[in-house]
């Protein structure tokens, strides 16, 4: 039980490592002129410090590091996964950003990926689980979706409606992350789908898709919420 609420503990303390990280780089990258330059340093050092935590500590299997158990076929091929990484691309690619920036800000949000699911699916979701898995499912998926929030307080320049999209929208995405996890046993897919979506949102034609984004956020959140349904629903453990 100790070791256990010691985990707990540390993966608050990288929660709240990395909320501020990311924010105080976004804001240093702000003041030097290279977008995102010193947010892929926080960013690059978290992501190490938690995989050097995690082989410590032997968990890397308990934190879902490891392979997929069942084949491709039992999570409907990953069909929803794919339907969801493709979304930033739907209004065409757009070069936002000068190329420097635009290779840091990808770095930043594949790395970005990485660090969410090993603390919210993985860490946070498996150490909550232990004492209560329904709680442990709802409070990881809403931690994860409200946490999008500082986007509106950190100088990324984010609207209240499409930050609120985000928000609705992570929650339903987080709560399936969570349900593949279960089912599957690794967090591998999570992570690569997450990191394909963040890092695509580089090139995609943001003012498009701020023309449409309750129904692109309305789309991320039925087919998370259906497949989530689908993978709850079958028979056999996989």
């Amino acid at each position: 039980m100790k070791s256990r609420n010691k985990e707990l503990d540390m993966t608050i303390v990288f929660i709240v490592i990395y909320v501020v990280g990311m924010s105080l780089g976004d804001n240093i990258s702000r003041t030097i002129g290279v977008e995102k330059l010193m947010t892929a340093i926080v960013s690059l050092i978290i992501t190490v410090s938690l995989f050097l935590y995690i082989k410590r500590k032997d968990l890397m299997e308990k934190y879902g590091l490891k392979r997929v158990e069942g084949k491709s076929k039992d999570y409907f091929y990953y069909i929803p996964l794919i339907l969801l990484s493709s979304v930033n691309l739907w209004f065409g690619v757009k070069m936002n950003m000068p190329l420097i920036s635009s290779m840091l800000y990808a770095l930043t949000m594949i790395l970005a990926g990485i660090i969410e699911e090993i603390l919210f699916r993985g860490m946070l979701y498996k150490e909550m689980a232990e004492s209560n898995e329904k709680s442990a499912m709802i409070v990881s998926s809403l931690l994860f979706g409200v946490g999008h929030i500082v986007n509106l307080f950190n100088g990324s320049g984010a609207e209240l409606v499409s930050n609120m999209c985000q928000v609705v929208y992570a929650v339903s995405v987080g709560f399936m992350f969570v349900i593949l996890f279960k089912r599957c046993k690794s967090i591998i897919p999570c992570i690569i789908t997450h990191s394909l979506l963040n890092a695509l949102s580089t090139f995609s034609n943001e003012e498009m898709a701020n023309k449409f984004i309750i129904p692109v956020s309305l789309f991320m959140v039925v087919v998370s919420l259906l497949y989530s349904i689908y993978l709850s629903k079958k028979k056999t453990e996989l």
